[in-house]
């Protein structure tokens, strides 16, 4: 990757040089005599006494001293403001004209206007064109949420710059009629750095809204910009952004922001190597400096102790609200840029940022020249920003992101784009935690040049300085959604979605420990991925390196990628990369991965693996999964080896407990070189893979002219692969000119492979293609059909005494004759093998026989081979009981498989000669009873079991084909048939018109979806639930629902007829099941509150009062009796200090509890777990909710049938029926 830009704009200090004036105004400056107070009438105090540091402010008070003046007009200050020159920039002799604010406290006291026609502004157009005004010495404005607007559709930014010592502005709104340029709030906002120990900024903008009627246009700029105190160039373009430009030294708490038009527009800069830019809230903010000799304590504390609280004094932003009704959008011609907040956020401590853009975020340059800027910086679209240090708490929703760059000039080598932000090129703390991101259509990136793209921080420049990555990282509880990613270019793409690496160690001074790095507990839903690139692709669906990440989860849709050199990780890899020293032990688990369909052409692939490209030593992998539908990869590889894998690609460390579930696999190769295949790992050296399984629901189709591969593991050297299970419902149709082949495994160099069973259910392949020494121990290979002639079933070919002991292979009653293995393949301490014939029989359908020496004729050359085969009498008989779901059960139409009465209880082996038998396999306690007569499936997912017994031998692996029998033969009688709910006696209600309402209850017995989430794909489980929203949903519960459009009373004077709820409120009001308050309202968007819902619920059913009390509830509490209703009933409960809390408003998610209570719906959770992909998610709700089952229940329609207890539920499939009939 080439340098990732020519010069990096990391602090922008413009004082923006005039570049063209308004016309000039007709009228002459009126005489202000009559409307300006003499400056020594004014209760301001003298600079002297407000120019020093304030003791308040430094103690975090945000007061100046002094005393106030009252400001109720314009004319109020305008006294106080005087036309004069300042320095372009601090220390400079340069100087720009503005209006500049006198030093002072300022109280508004009322709303004004402020009208740009008025002759006070005649001949100072140019000083405030970029901002109304300036700001030099101490000033503090409080707007007491006064609103300050501009006259008409004419109006500048209500600052200009504000460049002072110590400055507060506070509690002030300002509105826009129309349009404003340049930027809504102010150009510049700066305040003084100060060596007091701690860095601590002196500056304050607090619960400032501002509202635009229309749009932020740009504004021509041309500015100085500097990095790390050095001059680098010229900004020279146009920008446009939702606040400021520039931020400096300030705190910013509680802003709105609310764009009603674009930010930016769809215009380009006159001059081709022009700039444009557009930003949600600003270009740059920076904080107080701190190095070890100045602000010394902060640099300690950051530095050396790892308190990184510290950095939220010297600078924050928090609670900052952007609203955007059109598009933030950045046209240009060479050089770009776009995104919801700001560019250079490096050193802001966010918090509780929430961006709403209504259209999209655009960056579109049509590179119409070679030329470039001579401070050019990487074109980039961003959700939030391009640099970031600390984001927590905070949101993005967003239509698209976008960058379009097909035709940009040679020398702009690199663009970006991202849901989140590309790095923090400081090498400082790094912190994105519990964040809301969705992306409700697509990201898409075109360029002629290299792309980056991620959905989170891609954090790849990470190392500048001493800082480095030996830094504090944490990633965690994220929830990301992204509808679509669209990726086009000439040259190199590279797409990690949460990133490229995470990691930490050793504090560059060598005096701590830094903690350990975190990537957990996030969540990313994408749909469909689509790559297309001349040049390289890297691909990883979690963080390019992925070492030590847990708990995250991955849901995407099909992926189409198509290159020339392409590595793609359903993961990442796990490596041991900066820094050297590490002080945590490494181990990423319960990562799990979905996919639909994964398509790769490409010439050149050196990984591709569903979960981990290389793992390296020192990086355990643990409880993890993938789940994917058809793989199919062409390639014509002819310089490099390839690794194509399903849990790793290239294997050095612990594989313990984790599986793949995929479709369908089919590679085709036109090149020369190796292609290395297993959906374990296509390559182990020197591990340990252990209680893993694969599962193959339809066939392996490779063709290569050279392949070393297995279903579970291709090439294993001095590796040990222990306790695996491996299941192909399929055929291994493999072709190739060189190289080895088995159902398990293929080459095993010098390794142990124990006790991993193959169960290949439509054809034949051997266990192990070829072994070099090593031993293979108490394997279990079942193959459907006849080997070919010479072949042998558990070892194809081996070297160098490989031993084989302990071991079974099993095979229909018509290939009994199987060979298992050569003499000359074998060590002469080879034995204690077993082959099982599973024969059909009534009696006994599984016979096992010791294996020996006998010989084997080749029929083409005549010739006597001693081999290994079935002799002697039998050793053990059991009996395996017919199963009437067994087709279904491999049947890949109705994969994934969902689970019926037949699964439940099911009876295993029903006789027994074979003495003592046990479960074996990865899922066999979970599925088999201990002694093996009874079995259990709960889901599609976990079928790895199989029946041995205490000798070794391995009688059963569960579903051998043979098992299965007709439907119409067993009959099937439901184990727990649904229990009928009998409706409640209806009730008759009058309508004002005379005729009457018949309502029966409740409806109980369809198990259709009543509640819905949010546009932006969450729940807001811990959202209080309105009146009219609890109203609705219990009208669409009712058996006898309201007619769609109809009003049917109009009862309450706040529910206008209008009103989307009117339909539901009118009707449960006639019903008698709602009612209003005595002052005639209903108040449809209160909070209702528990003791409401209660009495609301109380009505549906005819249930009389309990005992049960609570010490908050009196007797004459007006719902004292529904109360002990719904509580008697099982509905509601109280806390565990004995109160009911009634008057405190019900959650959502307390909603949906209780209700599920009333409609006696209970979810199966073990469905639930098991068809994650079916069931409706949400980005800011998973299974540690307290109510997530619950949740499920409502949000999702579904057959089911009752169980024996009434209560409990066994699902049968998701539905699309709800009884939504509004969503």
């Amino acid at each position: 990757m080439k340098k990732r830009f020519i010069f990096k704009v990391i602090v922008f200090l413009s004082i923006f040089m005039a570049m063209s004036s308004f016309n000039a105004y007709a009228e002459e400056i009126a005489n202000l005599e009559s409307v300006v107070k003499p400056i020594e009438d004014l209760n301001v105090e003298t600079m002297e006494s407000v120019n020093s540091v304030s003791e308040d402010l430094n103690a975090r008070g945000y007061s100046l001293k002094g005393s106030s003046l009252e400001i109720r007009s314009f004319e109020d200050l305008k006294p106080n403001l005087e036309y004069k020159s300042v320095p372009i920039r601090d220390g400079s002799s340069d100087l720009i004209e503005r209006l500049v604010l006198k030093g002072g406290n300022y109280e508004i006291v009322s709303n004004f206007e402020i009208n740009l026609d008025d002759p006070f502004f005649s001949g100072k157009e140019e000083a405030i064109r970029y901002g109304l005004i300036s700001a030099i010495e101490n000033i503090s404005i409080n707007g007491n949420g006064h609103t300050v607007s501009f006259k008409q559709n004419k109006a500048v930014a209500l600052f200009s710059l504000v460049n002072c010592p110590e400055y507060i502005i506070e509690n002030l709104k300002v509105s826009y009629p129309g349009d404003v340029s340049g930027f809504g709030f102010a150009q510049m906002l700066k305040s003084k750095d100060n060596d007091t120990g701690l860095a601590k900024a002196t500056g304050l903008v607090k619960n400032v809204e501002i509202n635009v009627g229309g749009n932020i246009n740009p504004l021509e700029v041309n500015g100085q910009e500097v990095w790390s105190n050095h001059f680098i160039g010229q900004y020279k373009g146009v920008m446009s952004t939702g606040f400021s430009w520039y931020i400096q030294n300030t705190d910013i708490e509680n802003i709105d922001i609310n764009i009603n038009g674009n930010i930016g527009d769809t215009s380009r800069p006159t001059v081709e190597t022009d700039m444009v830019a557009a930003y949600g809230f600003t270009h740059h903010f920076g904080n107080v400096a701190y190095t070890k000799d100045y602000n010394a304590s902060t640099w300690e504390r950051l530095h050396n102790q790892g308190d990184p609280s510290v950095l939220k004094d010297a600078g924050h932003i928090i609670g900052l609200n952007i609203n955007v009704g059109g598009n933030i959008q950045a046209y240009g011609n060479n050089t770009g840029y776009s995104a919801g907040v700001g560019q250079d956020m490096a050193s802001a401590w966010m918090e509780n940022i929430n961006v709403k853009i209504t259209g999209n975020i655009i960056t579109d340059l049509v590179g119409n020249s070679t030329n470039i800027p001579y401070s050019y910086t990487t074109p980039y679209a961003f959700g939030f920003s391009d640099e970031l240090m600390n984001l927590t708490d905070s949101s993005l929703e967003v239509n698209n992101i976008i960058f379009n760059g097909e035709n940009l000039p040679e020398s702009s080598d690199l663009v970006l784009i991202g849901a989140t932000a590309n790095n923090n090129s400081t090498g400082n703390y790094i912190n994105i935690k519990n964040n809301n991101i969705n992306v409700r259509g697509k990201i898409e990136g075109k360029s002629n040049q290299n792309i980056l793209s991620s959905i989170g921080l891609n954090n790849g420049w990470n190392s500048r300085g001493t800082d480095g990555v030996n830094w504090i990282h944490v990633n965690e509880n994220n929830n990301y959604y992204v509808g679509q990613i669209d990726l086009k270019s000439d040259k190199i793409i590279e797409f990690s979605a949460l990133g490229k690496k995470w990691r930490t160690g050793q504090n560059p001074l060598g005096s701590q420990i830094l903690p350990e790095a975190s990537l957990k507990d996030n969540k990313v839903r994408v749909g469909d991925i689509n790559i297309v690139s001349s040049g390289t692709v890297s691909t990883a669906l979690l963080m390019l390196n992925s070492s030590n990440a847990k708990n995250n989860t991955l849901d995407y849709g099909n992926i189409n990628i198509k290159g020339n050199r392409t590595s793609f990780y359903g993961m990442g890899n796990l490596q041991n990369k900066q820094p050297t020293t590490n002080f945590y032990e490494n181990i990423a688990e319960n990562n799990h991965v979905t996919m639909k369909d994964l398509n790769i052409e490409t010439k050149e692939a050196p990984y591709i693996s569903m979960m981990v490209g290389f793992q390296d030593k020192e990086q355990e992998l643990k409880n993890s999964t993938v789940n994917v539908g058809k793989v199919s990869i062409k390639l014509d590889n002819n310089s490099q080896n390839s690794y194509m894998g399903g849990i790793a690609g290239v294997s050095k460390d612990i594989i313990d407990s984790c599986r793949v579930f995929a479709g369908s696999v089919k590679i085709e190769n036109t090149g020369n070189k190796n292609i290395y295949f297993g959906l374990g790992a296509s390559r182990a050296d020197g591990t340990n893979i252990k209680n893993s399984g694969v599962f193959v629901d339809s066939d392996i189709d490779i063709k290569s002219p050279t392949l070393y591969g297995g279903g579970f593991i291709g090439f294993s050297k001095g590796s040990t692969i222990e306790g695996n299970d491996f299941q192909l419902d399929g055929k291994n149709n493999i072709q190739l000119n060189k190289g080895i082949y088995g159902g398990f495994g293929g080459w095993l160099s010098n390794s142990t492979i124990k006790n991993n069973s193959s169960l290949i259910l439509n054809d034949f392949a051997p266990f192990a293609g070829y072994a070099n020494g090593g031993i293979i121990t108490g394997a279990a290979h079942y193959v459907k059909e006849k080997a070919p002639q010479y072949f042998s079933a558990l070892l194809f070919s081996g070297e160098d005494n490989p031993k084989i002991i302990n071991s079974t292979l099993l095979v229909e009653k018509e290939f009994e004759d199987t060979i298992l293995y050569r003499k000359d393949s074998i060590s002469e301490d080879s034995g204690n093998n077993y082959l099982v014939v599973v024969d059909g029989g009534s009696d006994f359908n599984r016979t096992a026989y010791k294996v020996a020496e006998t010989v084997s004729t080749s029929e083409e050359m005549g010739e006597e081979v001693p081999v290994f085969k079935k002799t002697g009498e039998p050793v053990g008989k059991i009996n395996i009981k017919e199963r009437t779901f067994q087709d279904r059960y491999w049947n890949v139409d109705v994969a994934p498989y969902e689970v019926g009465n037949e699964e439940n209880n099911f009876d295993y082996m029903i006789k027994n000669q074979a003495g003592p038998i046990k479960a074996f396999g990865i899922d066999s306690n979970k599925i088999v009873s201990a002694n093996g007569t009874k079995a259990i499936l709960h889901d599609y997912y976990h079928r790895h079991a199989g029946l041995m017994s205490d000798t070794g031998i391995v009688y059963d692996l569960l579903g051998i084909r043979g098992d299965s029998t007709d439907e119409d033969d067993n009959p099937i009688v439901p184990i727990n048939p649904q229990i009928p709910l009998v409706p409640l006696e209806p009730a008759l209600y009058e309508r004002s018109e005379g005729s009457s309402i018949k309502i029966t209850s409740l409806n109980k017995n369809d198990h259709y979806q009543y509640l819905i989430g949010y546009e932006d794909q969450t729940f807001r489980a811990e959202n209080n639930m309105t009146r009219q929203e609890v109203t609705v949903m219990f009208s669409r519960l009712l058996e006898n629902r309201p007619e769609k459009g109809r009003i049917y009373s109009r009862d309450y004077k706040d529910v206008p007829d209008s009103l989307w709820s009117v339909t539901a409120i009118s009707y449960m009001s006639k019903l008698g099941i709602i009612k209003g308050y005595p002052d005639g309202n209903f108040k449809p968007n209160g909070s209702i509150t528990r003791a409401e819902f209660a009495a609301i619920a109380s009505r549906f059913d005819n249930l009389t009062v309990g005992d049960k009390t609570f010490i908050d509830v009196s007797a004459d509490h007006w719902a004292y009796d529904s109360i002990k209703k719904a509580a008697k009933a099982g509905w509601i409960s109280g806390y565990p200090d004995g109160t009911f809390k009634p008057d405190q408003p019900i959650t959502r998610a307390e909603v949906v509890t209780i209700t599920n209570r009333m409609l006696n719906r209970y979810a199966d959770e073990d469905y639930v777990e098991s068809h994650r992909e079916k069931i409706i998610n949400y980005i800011d709700l998973d299974n540690t909710h307290w109510a997530y089952y619950p949740i499920v229940e409502a949000t999702n329609g579904h057959e089911f049938k009752r169980k024996s207890n009434g209560k409990d539920e066994l699902w049968l499939e998701i539905t699309d029926k709800s009884f939504v009939y509004d969503k």
